[in-house]
């Protein structure tokens, strides 16, 4: 069941022809307890310290067993308290369909023989290999598990999802695109404007399913200038519907007002996922994980712009994030030329904080904001597990993301069970309001598998310049200004003329080399973060 680079395990934890005599467990019970942080070879089982942190979902089996052979005898697998236990850990840990399934399960351990019920002639008949208990199961981003695999990834797979073109005469944006479906024949094109899922036939924003438009502007080379006021740099939204959108020969249009606004590049993006027919009920749809298409334009224009510098390779994220590339609202997915639009560096939560009344006094982290661009942010998520990193925090009106080494370096975090946000002023309910905010808190602490340094593990090739071009990648907000903005308001944050900056280089170091001495170093051989008079425009000219 395993490639060659597993062999060698398999001499000490092959288990009855083990040198050891058996005493080491066998492979599958240590792959799958740590992977799950739980040591299943224990009885009772244990937590495995430090916990491990799966960057997929330990339901698709395919992730490991890539073969078609390997699969098929992943999927036999009878069902065992060994074999169960191994992810799950213990009889707690399995999700009972009902409160009665669970009673009768309660008392079972490692030594109880499953067998007895889950057989052919057995009373629980029904589930008798892995897949019976698994096929249907849902991941956290919406995939289906099936036969061991998660089908939203293997049915995004096959559809092939492009923007082509957009015309610009600065009064309207008309756009063009298309897709194709591959059943294994080959792509077939499709009807973009399809109202029906059908074998071949997914639906995209007709019938029940639902396409985004997301566009932003370019200063220098970075996708910074959106139309979202209420957030710092972030991009403008539209539908893509009935009525803006028509189709003629498998081709779609859709048209939307242009912006007006000083830029020479834009770039625009397909957020939602394809609906095609579900792996677990033919009668019912499910969605399909396809790349969320982009297009970067001529503004006022038309026609396709010059690509932006390459920097990561969304292939390189898939291989550790399989079917689990987070994807806010469901729509954006597996292309980090999406994620660039909103994670940039004019990107800012302080709008969040000061909606919810917090001060730099009062935050987690002691910012009056913080950037969830990135650079900074991968690399301080990635590295945050790291013994002495500074927690990293975002605040956001769905939840409070933190991630430390533990939590001990975040003061008045919430304890087990206690949601609200020390030192909001206003209710979540109605911001206006005085109140406390209450939002879910998610604390994280990493375990990134890889060296840190290891820069090849998510960026594409060798980087042209150690140091980057500052007329084409911009200066990072750490400050988004806006003095004016009373807490507890929802105000207009476009303004990054009075946004602190950063600059890139210094940025792309201090977030891994998080030090003081570190950022002194940065600032001594750059510059102090600072407003500048023209903002990043001063910048930008004082290098050319």
């Amino acid at each position: 069941m395993y490639d060659e680079p597993a062999t060698p395990c398999l001499t000490c934890h092959g288990a009855e022809d083990s040198p050891f005599g058996g005493a080491v467990p066998p492979l599958v019970q240590v792959v799958h307890g740590y992977h799950s942080s739980i040591a299943s070879w224990e009885d009772p089982p244990e937590a495995i310290e430090p916990h491990v942190t799966y960057p997929t979902y330990m339901n698709n089996c395919s992730v490991c067993h890539a073969t078609e052979e390997q699969l098929v005898a992943v999927n036999a697998m009878p069902v065992s308290a060994v074999g169960c236990f191994s992810c799950h850990g213990s009889i707690d840990g399995i999700p009972f369909a009902d409160e009665g399934t669970a009673g009768v399960h309660a008392n079972f351990g490692v030594t109880t023989d499953c067998q007895l019920c889950h057989a052919a002639d057995g009373p629980a008949s029904t589930v008798v290999a892995v897949t019976d208990a698994h096929n249907g199961a849902e991941t956290g981003n919406d995939g289906i598990i099936f036969d061991g695999v998660d089908t939203s990834v293997t049915e995004g797979a096959k559809i092939a999802w492009e923007i082509t073109d957009i015309a610009d005469d600065g009064t309207d944006l008309t756009i063009t695109w298309q897709a194709s479906y591959d059943s294994g024949a080959g792509p077939v094109g499709v009807n973009p404007c399809n109202d029906t899922v059908g074998e071949g036939a997914p639906v995209f924003h007709a019938g029940d399913g639902s396409v985004r438009i997301y566009r932003s502007y370019a200063q220098g080379d970075d996708f910074i200038i959106g139309f979202d006021t209420e957030e710092p740099g972030q991009p403008a939204r539209a539908d893509v519907t009935t009525d803006n959108t028509t189709c003629d020969g498998n081709i779609a249009t859709t048209t939307i007002p242009a912006d007006e606004v000083d830029a020479d590049k834009g770039r625009l993006v397909f957020g939602g996922k394809p609906l095609v027919v579900s792996a677990v009920d033919p009668a019912e749809s499910m969605v399909a994980r396809v790349p969320s298409p982009t297009f970067d334009w001529l503004v006022g224009v038309g026609g396709a712009a010059a690509d932006r510098r390459g920097v990561v390779d969304t292939s390189l994220c898939l291989q550790c994030h399989v079917g689990s590339l987070y994807q806010h609202g469901g729509d954006r997915v597996d292309n980090v030329d999406i994620c660039l639009m909103c994670h940039n560096s004019a990107s800012n939560e302080q709008s969040v904080r000061s909606e919810m009344g917090v001060d730099e006094s009062e935050a987690y982290d002691g910012k009056t904001g913080e950037t969830f661009e990135m650079k900074t942010m991968l690399h301080r998520i990635h590295s945050a597990g790291e013994e002495g990193s500074p927690p990293y925090v975002i605040y956001r009106g769905r939840g409070i993301y933190a991630f430390a080494p533990d939590r001990s370096g975040l003061p008045n975090w919430p304890g087990e069970g206690e949601q609200v946000v020390y030192g909001s002023d206003f209710s979540d309910a109605d911001p206006t309001t005085p109140g406390d905010f209450v939002v879910n808190h998610n604390f994280h602490a990493p375990t990134y598998p890889r060296s840190i340094n290891d820069c090849a593990a998510c960026h594409a090739g060798a980087l042209e310049s150690v140091i980057p071009d500052q007329t084409q990648a911009m200066a990072t907000t750490l400050d988004a200004g806006n003095e004016d903005c009373e807490p507890g308001t929802i105000c207009d944050w476009s303004d990054q003329l009075d946004d602190t900056l950063q600059g890139p280089a210094t940025t792309a170091c201090v977030t891994c080399h998080k030090d003081g001495a570190a950022k002194g170093h940065a600032y001594q051989n750059g510059w102090t973060p600072q407003v500048f008079q023209e903002g990043r425009q001063t910048i930008i000219d004082s290098v050319r």
